[in-house]
């Protein structure tokens, strides 16, 4: 029993030496940027990173851009310590072009790179607006959206009377759909004995945003801030004034079709499918009971009477 302990505690020493000997394995250097988005509008923005090494206190980061096409440059000075940012500037983003940024960490031993297009550009407005008025507290908007490649969605904005403002305070919805796509848009339950107005802003995807086409009688300001998002306004551009609406004559209210987007008109359809498939259910029920009564009077009635 005695060698058998001593030789046990000979085992655990020698595997407790063996690990505390092991040496730790070492961290491999790690970095990230923050992402910037596909687009941007603005050439003043901070850049940050983060690293992670085996010594936090002993990592350099160095910032690095580039145009698209070209090579990169120093951004900024070295910055000591596990994360930091830098400034950019006009200095670096000044043309329309797509814009690289890099940072690295003790001399290249890890780096990570974000990228976007720098746009200020507005697209084009929508074409083809118009709108009708399809019945009491229904209108539908008709337009074909931008054909620029970046465009993004259209906002919409709405007033009972014909001089507002194009801000958040107006703004009802946005659509989007692919460039050059004809677009209706339905605005249902509105009060019956007001008369409504409308304006469309095109927006690319930088936020950008093209001059307001508008219904002829409304006298439309433009707003760069639209329910908290910042959009540079093409103010070069006056608001475009298109024909009076189409209102829908009595007669072809009367004949059209009731809108398949109003949820009564499907409550009923459902209902009406219901009853019929309850109906088409009982008969046949009652037609499978009448089977199982005359095979049975045929089988055992009919027997005992005329064997």
């Amino acid at each position: 029993m005695g060698k058998t302990k001593f030789l046990a505690l000979l085992l655990i020493s020698l595997l407790g030496r063996w690990f505390w000997a092991k040496p730790v394995s070492a961290i491999s250097p790690q970095v990230s940027i923050s992402k910037l988005g596909e687009y941007i509008n603005t050439n003043t923005f901070r850049l940050s990173y983060s690293a992670l090494t085996d010594n936090p206190s002993d990592i350099s980061a160095q910032f690095y851009f580039r145009k698209e096409g070209g090579n990169f440059s120093v951004l900024g000075p070295v910055i000591g310590g596990a994360s930091g940012e830098i400034e950019v500037t006009g200095a670096q983003v000044n043309e329309q072009l797509k814009y690289y940024f890099r940072v690295e960490i003790n001399s290249g031993a890890a780096g990570d790179e974000t990228s976007s297009k720098y746009d200020i550009s507005g697209p084009s407005p929508v074409q083809n607006y118009w709108k009708e008025r399809v019945n009491p507290g229904f209108y539908r908007l008709h337009w074909k959206n931008s054909g620029d490649t970046d465009f993004s969605r259209v906002f919409i904005y709405r007033s009972d009377t014909p001089s507002f403002t194009a801000d958040g305070a107006h703004k009802i919805g946005e659509t989007g759909g692919a460039p050059d796509a004809e677009v209706s848009w339905d605005n249902l339950g509105l009060d019956t004995s007001k008369e409504y107005y409308y304006a469309l802003r095109a927006v690319d995807k930088a936020d950008n945003s093209a001059g307001l086409v508008a219904d002829v009688q409304t006298e439309v300001q433009t707003s760069g801030g639209v329910l908290g998002a910042t959009t540079q306004t093409n103010t070069g551009q006056a608001v475009n004034k298109l024909p009076k609406e189409q209102v829908l004559s009595k007669t072809s209210e009367a004949s059209s079709p009731t809108p398949s987007s109003e949820p009564q008109n499907l409550v009923g359809a459902a209902s009406e499918a219901n009853k019929d498939g309850k109906l088409g259910l009982s008969l046949a029920i009652a037609g499978v009971i009448l089977l199982v009564a005359s095979g049975y009077y045929f089988l055992f009635v009919k027997r005992n009477i005329f064997p």
